[in-house]
C-alpha cells in the first residue's frame, strides 16, 4: 500500500477507536497489512512532522502509542484525509508554477523614462457625433424638395 493511504488508515483508526492511544503497528496488524520497520517509521515521521499526533506512552511490546491532538483533529476537519491534503498541495504547486511561467505585462515607456500616460480615446468629430440628426435633416430636405416640385407642377 502507498504511504499516504497508510497514513490515512492510521488517522482514521485514531479517530474511530475507543482507546485513548494506539500504536501504528497495532493498526497495521488489525487491518492485516504487511509492514516493514521502515514503512512504520515513515508513517510515524509524517504524523510527527505535521504535528497531528502526540506520543502518549508505550504499549506492551515497547512501541510508541499515539493519540490524535487538537491540530490533528483540525487537520482532519479541514482536509478530510492526508491524501486530500497532498492533492491540494499538488494543485497549489501547479498553480504557482503556471503563475511563474506567465510572461509579465510590459508597458511601453516613453524615451525620457517617465511612466506612460493612461489611454484617452480621441474625441469624436462633429459628423460622427451628429450622424443620425444630419441624416434626418437630409431626408427632410429631400422630402421638402420633392413636395415643392410636386406643388409647382400642379399650379
Amino acid at each position: 500500500m502507498e504511504q499516504k493511504k497508510l497514513v490515512d488508515l492510521v488517522l482514521q483508526e485514531l479517530v474511530n477507536t475507543m482507546q485513548p492511544s494506539i500504536s501504528v503497528r497495532r493498526v497495521l496488524e488489525k487491518h492485516d497489512i504487511d509492514y516493514v520497520n521502515e514503512s512504520i517509521e515513515s508513517i510515524e515521521s509524517v504524523l510527527k512532522s505535521k504535528s497531528l499526533v502526540d506520543i502518549v506512552d508505550k504499549d506492551s511490546k515497547g512501541f510508541d502509542c499515539f493519540s490524535l491532538n487538537t491540530t490533528g483533529q483540525d487537520f482532519l476537519r479541514s482536509y478530510g484525509s492526508y491524501s486530500k491534503f497532498l492533492r491540494g498541495v499538488d494543485a497549489e504547486t501547479k498553480r504557482v508554477e503556471r503563475a511563474k511561467n506567465k510572461k509579465p505585462y510590459r508597458t511601453q515607456t516613453s524615451g525620457d523614462g517617465k511612466p506612460p500616460l493612461p489611454f484617452v480615446p480621441e474625441d469624436e468629430s462633429f459628423l460622427k457625433r451628429n450622424r443620425f440628426g444630419l441624416l434626418i435633416l437630409a431626408v427632410v430636405l429631400v422630402l421638402f424638395y420633392i413636395v415643392s416640385k410636386i406643388t409647382d407642377s400642379s399650379l
